[in-house]
């Protein structure tokens, strides 16, 4: 499935070929972030990814983007 441009190409989406959710991408604060809409309809999963990059550039300007792993922190093994 090709690569559809949203936002003049600041957003892009595209569907994996072992899902069948849309997933988003994007470039705020100068990095790189992925996104599944979990939308099967191209429409609608524009329209989330659409969402979701304001949602950055607002927070991105506010100052409060985050910038670490979004995965939870990994168990800290203590040796015993």
């Amino acid at each position: 499935m090709p690569t559809i441009e949203l936002l003049g190409g600041k957003v892009q989406i595209y569907q994996r070929g072992n899902s069948r959710f849309w997933q988003a991408r994007a470039s705020v604060g100068n990095k790189q972030r992925q996104f599944s809409t979990k939308q099967e309809i191209q429409d609608l999963a524009a329209k989330a990814a659409e969402t979701w990059f304001f949602s950055l550039q607002g927070k991105n300007q506010a100052g409060v983007l985050n910038d670490r792993p979004t995965f939870g922190n990994p168990p800290v093994f203590n040796g015993a």
